[in-house]
């Protein structure tokens, strides 16, 4: 009979985190490695399951031993799956590793304005910063929302951006006149093509970040001065308006606050999810999620963040053309319990398993190694090929913050009792790409 492995994984305290029991992460933390949460103002920003050196989980083996996954994975080369062996050599890795890093992210402030690189600029800026950006890899991602997910994404319809410098004179006053005019002139001549377009939203773009923190700072003043007054005379204020308040109350004095006008407002309700494409602009406002990436931790970033800010990177790196996608999506169902989410890119594929209370199920997808999250809920699992819980012995439970590495080709059968179980498995995409 097949055997699964338990993970015991790392929790990021990043600022932004949700503070103590307040946090999921925090929550899935503390079951997984059976450690209570002592500090209930310390952030829990980030569950990380897998085996990206800046936070590996460990393997448990069958004598509750701990194990380095880079070392199990390297030794087990039969349970990985002739798949992810085939990616890893493709990719000319040195070792056997997974192709993705898999997250529970809980977000109580803004996360940094950001995007992550494509592969190619990703090995330059690795071999030009190695401090700072620590691995080869591109990181394309997707973030699926657990109850809810608010983030600004991707820009917005070119023209609603140029109505909103128009309109308000503290863009007016961050944007460079000759970049305003330019934006202007070219999206409204209908003889412009898309790279025109695309050019003079880098150059309003541009123009913002690198504007003095000294207009910066008293243009927001103004803002907030002019939508106080707006309040105070009963004047209804726009969604922009709102998240801008709100991004300057999070990080006073930050010109990302200004982004608030240029790009798209997003609410992901539960189930929903985006796909994250390499040069895209987002930033995470609030919410829990899961997240899957390609297996990498680099990070442009160029506002909201007290960490390192590499502007001039971000401007030039950034897909500014208008047909970006930051599209709100739902999962494909595959069955009664499995929905699952297919990106564009090959790395990974999410399922979602939702087993309801009294019910057998048999789960087999993987045809790699795949990671499974117990999310909520609990169930009695075997591994066995035969199905029947009435005389098969080798059911045992497994419940919240279980997180399994599952071999290749490993049937799982769920057997839920009073209680119903969500899960989420990650396993290598079903898009080979050629390279």
């Amino acid at each position: 009979m097949n055997k699964i492995y338990s993970m015991k994984c790392v929790a990021q305290n990043y600022a932004w985190g949700k503070q103590g029991q307040e946090s999921l992460v925090a929550k899935l933390w503390s079951l997984n490695n059976n450690k209570e949460i002592t500090n209930n103002k310390e952030p829990f920003a980030e569950f990380w399951m897998g085996d990206h050196p800046n936070g590996p989980s460990k393997i448990m083996d069958s004598n509750s031993k701990e194990i380095e996954f880079e070392e199990w994975i390297e030794k087990n080369k039969e349970k990985t799956g002739e798949e992810i062996l085939e990616f890893n050599e493709s990719r000319n890795n040195p070792k056997n590793q997974l192709p993705f890093l898999f997250k529970v992210l809980s977000i109580n402030k803004t996360l940094s304005i950001q995007a992550h690189p494509d592969r190619e600029l990703a090995q330059k800026l690795h071999k030009n910063y190695p401090d700072i950006y620590k691995d080869p890899n591109h990181k394309p991602e997707l973030a699926i929302a657990i109850s809810g997910l608010e983030a600004i994404m991707g820009f917005k319809p070119l023209q609603q951006i140029n109505q909103n410098i128009q309109k308000f004179s503290y863009l007016q006053n961050v944007i460079d006149g000759n970049a305003a005019n330019q934006f202007s002139t070219v999206i409204n001549d209908p003889n412009s093509d898309e790279n025109q377009k695309s050019q003079v939203l880098k150059l309003v773009f541009s123009s913002l970040l690198n504007c003095s923190d000294e207009i910066i700072k008293n243009q927001l003043e103004n803002m907030k001065k002019e939508i106080e007054s707006k309040i105070e005379k009963g004047i209804e204020i726009s969604d922009e308006e709102k998240l801008a308040i709100k991004l300057n109350t999070q990080f006073p004095n930050d010109s990302g606050a200004f982004l608030a006008f240029f790009m798209n407002h997003l609410f992901l309700q539960k189930g929903e999810c985006v796909f994250i494409k390499e040069n895209i602009c987002h930033a995470y406002i609030s919410g829990d999620i899961i997240e899957c990436m390609a297996r990498s931790d680099n990070v442009v970033r160029a506002g909201l963040t007290p960490k390192f800010q590499d502007k001039k990177t971000l401007i030039e790196m950034l897909d500014y053309s208008p047909s970006q996608n930051s599209k709100i999506q739902k999962p494909k169902q595959i069955d009664s319990f499995v929905s699952s989410f297919e990106p564009s890119f090959e790395e990974f594929i999410v399922h979602q398993i939702s087993v309801p209370k009294n019910q057998l199920y048999s789960y087999r997808q993987n045809q790699n190694l795949s990671i499974l999250l117990v999310l909520f809920g609990s169930a009695n699992i075997s591994l066995s090929e035969k199905i029947d819980s009435n005389h098969d012995l080798s059911f045992f439970k497994i419940k919240q913050g279980d997180v399994f590495l599952i071999p290749a080709k490993t049937q799982i059968n769920f057997q839920t009792e009073q209680e119903s179980i969500t899960c989420y498995s990650v396993t290598l995409g079903n898009k080979r790409e050629k390279i």
